[in-house]
């Protein structure tokens, strides 16, 4: 077995794992097997492989709609295109679209989490435009000047959001223990490229490092929380364990917005595992911001070797 490495707090994980997952099959890159393009039929294609039951029930997410009249809603449960696991948003999400149109704001507070218990081959990146933006689009690949893959995902906004739109897109399939580098947004309006890695294999003894902090809970503090992400971004962290208490109250999204822009552009690289604290609340701010397994309340990652 292995020991991880925490930073900013005392943490080991030993464990042994067993569960295997996945999406696509893999391209000799490395990256799902889908190409280039806003609809490419390699996607499409995986959307309709085996699924579980959940999945079948589940309303299939379109890849992209040119224009946003005809983008339909998604309510309730759907599953992310080329995925085997679903999404549901919480109550109090409004305006659930597929990816649509073209992008008319930059994005801001870029951030990574996993939204199942194995993330060696899946993750979810999400981020934040204007109410104009309704387009959700990931630019994906194996070195930073061929990002040569494109995948499309969700947008919704709620009431706290002030007509903002909050994107999200679920990436399946990946290689464990491998880099990827990403930007998001659309023609005119992209983020810079950020890199994360994946997980290694379930089951497997590679080496990584993991982070712990938390309890970030004031505006005062934020400077604080961009220096203890500077640190743990430096020591070459491959997840972000986040202990609770992002914020004063969890209602206020201000709070939230000065968080991200404070974790931002290292919460785009260093995929964060968010515990819900007794002053975040489990909001809908909270919810709709990260995409977490298993409701995401209760739930768990088999990281490595480690569960």
């Amino acid at each position: 077995m292995r020991r991880t490495t925490a930073w900013a707090g005392a943490l080991a994980l030993w464990g042994s794992v067993t569960l295997t997952t996945g999406c696509f099959e893999y391209t000799d890159d490395g990256l799902p097997g889908a190409g280039g393009g806003a609809a490419d039929q390699a996607v499409a294609d995986a959307a309709e492989g085996p699924a579980d039951a959940a999945v079948d029930a589940a309303v299939a997410e379109p890849v992209w709609f040119a224009d946003c009249a005809e983008a339909p809603a998604l309510a309730g449960v759907y599953a992310p295109t080329g995925c085997a696991h679903t999404v549901m948003h919480p109550d109090g999400v409004d305006e659930a679209v597929s990816s649509c149109g073209l992008a008319q704001d930059p994005p801001v507070n870029v951030h990574l989490t996993f939204p199942t218990a194995d993330p060696s081959t899946t993750i979810a990146i999400q981020w934040t435009t204007g109410a104009d933006t309704r387009r959700s689009e990931v630019q994906i690949g194996s070195r930073p000047d061929a990002l040569d893959q494109v995948f499309h995902g969700h947008n919704f906004t709620f009431a706290a959001l002030n007509g903002r739109r909050q994107h999200e897109v679920h990436l399946c399939g990946l290689t464990p223990g491998r880099t990827y580098w990403y930007r998001v947004g659309g023609a005119g309006q992209l983020s810079e490229v950020f890199s994360f890695t994946t997980a290694p294999a379930v089951g497997d003894d590679d080496e990584y490092v993991l982070a712990i902090t938390g309890d970030t809970r004031s505006a005062s503090t934020n400077v604080l929380w961009t220096s203890a992400l500077e640190a743990i971004a430096e020591k070459g962290v491959d997840a972000l364990l986040f202990s609770g208490d992002a914020v004063e109250l969890g209602l206020i999204q201000p709070q939230w917005d000065t968080w991200f822009e404070a974790g931002s552009p290292y919460l785009g690289s260093i995929p964060l595992v968010p515990a819900n604290g007794n002053h975040d609340l489990l909001t809908l701010n909270y919810l709709a911001m990260f995409s977490l397994p298993n409701g995401e309340e209760n739930f768990h990652y088999r990281y490595g070797n480690a569960l």
